[in-house]
């Protein structure tokens, strides 16, 4: 479908990124947003000529334009995570600047390919004997993305053979060449796409000397070695130069593959440079409300009525939202009857931290030889 859209999607930790990116570029007022498994999705109106797919600002923040697809609202990406529409703003027109730079973004100097300089001569590419079979699947493949039907597959498999190849593939060749590629669903990923679509919820992670795979999910990451990521997606492939390729070993080699140097946990926002930040913001967004049922229980039920120390157990609270990196250095002990609400106290503040709050059924948990659940804990 034809949006006549161009998005601005940065990644996760987009924050920093694109308001370093983008200073220069007054983007208000606020465009359409949508909320993704890394990040944000920001939408314009396509000004219109041609506007390609670009990284404009880098790695990190890209941009999806003519002949680019976006995952949209409600869908739910690979990791269970669902997008959202973060607002219902009209969808604004894109600021002249920044338009400026995507109808002109910078080009790095690269080395033309021999096959590239041929067909820009309009010279007729021939392939000779032992890269044939290679280079129609690849031709082939990039049909079947366009949606050509196992039909006309056949018809442009033995048009292309005539045309280049030297000598021609044997009739059978090239039938079995048409029905390897006819066995991919019409539409199936090209390069670029598959590249975005693992960096969706996929990056490579230096951690301990060794370069693992962190895979996202809704309830935080894991770690796979680089051959067990293979066997999690060795059934999938997609298309490139020379033929198609799984999408594991087209990504680990890709420079274009999302990467961190060092794995942090940073409650707030990201500081060390190039590290995957294990934090994954607050569960709620703030809103004014009541909280008076909670205020009357703390101070009744919980502090005996002691204003002095309902006052220093709220500031203990606020202490874990205000200075998130700031570790007191001291813990909170409620005693009483069974029945008295207790743990509703920790559960209600903890329901505000998400994945940073943590139960255990044992001090061994907290003080033990294993402690790698409390990497991310803000309250225990």
């Amino acid at each position: 479908m034809v949006s006549r859209c161009i998005l601005i999607s940065p990644i996760r930790d987009w924050t920093k990124r694109i308001s370093v990116a983008l200073s220069p570029f007054p983007m208000q007022p606020r465009t359409l947003t949508a909320t993704t498994a890394r990040g944000i999705h920001l939408y314009y109106k396509h000004p219109g000529g041609q506007i390609k797919n670009s990284m404009p600002w880098g790695k990190g923040i890209d941009v999806r334009a003519d002949r680019g697809y976006v995952i949209a609202p409600p869908s739910v990406h690979e990791s269970g995570k669902t997008y959202r529409w973060a607002n219902d703003a009209t969808i604004q027109p894109l600021p002249p600047k920044v338009e400026a730079l995507l109808r002109n973004p910078p080009q790095k100097r690269v080395g033309v390919p021999a096959k590239a300089k041929r067909k820009k001569a309009g010279v007729s590419l021939t392939v000779l004997e032992g890269g044939r079979n290679n280079e129609l699947a690849s031709h082939l493949g990039k049909l079947r993305q366009q949606g050509y039907s196992e039909a006309r597959l056949s018809e442009a498999a033995f048009e292309f053979n005539r045309a280049h190849f030297s000598p021609p593939l044997e009739a059978d060749e090239v039938l079995a060449v048409v029905a390897s590629i006819a066995k991919y669903p019409v539409g199936f990923m090209s390069t670029d796409d598959a590249i975005d679509a693992l960096n969706e919820s996929h990056a490579i992670v230096l951690i301990g000397g060794k370069a693992l795979v962190l895979r996202e999910t809704d309830q935080g990451f894991l770690l796979l070695r680089p051959n067990e990521f293979r066997v999690l997606v060795a059934n999938r492939f997609c298309s490139t130069a020379n033929g198609l390729k799984c999408v594991a070993d087209v990504w680990i080699a890709h420079p274009r593959r999302r990467e961190y140097a060092a794995v942090v946990f940073e409650p707030g926002g990201t500081t060390t440079e190039n590290a995957y930040n294990l934090w994954r913001g607050w569960a709620v967004t703030p809103a004014p409300g009541n909280y008076s049922l909670f205020a009357e229980h703390l101070l009744n039920n919980i502090c005996s009525g002691d204003e002095a120390i309902y006052r220093y157990v709220m500031a203990w609270f606020a202490n874990i939202f205000q200075q998130p990196r700031n570790k007191p250095g001291t813990a909170l002990v409620i005693r009483g009857e069974r029945g008295t609400g207790k743990s509703i106290v920790g559960k209600l503040v903890g329901e505000l931290l998400g994945t940073s709050y943590i139960t255990v059924a044992s001090s061994r948990h907290v003080i033990g030889h294993f402690n790698a659940h409390l990497l991310t804990a803000l309250l225990i």
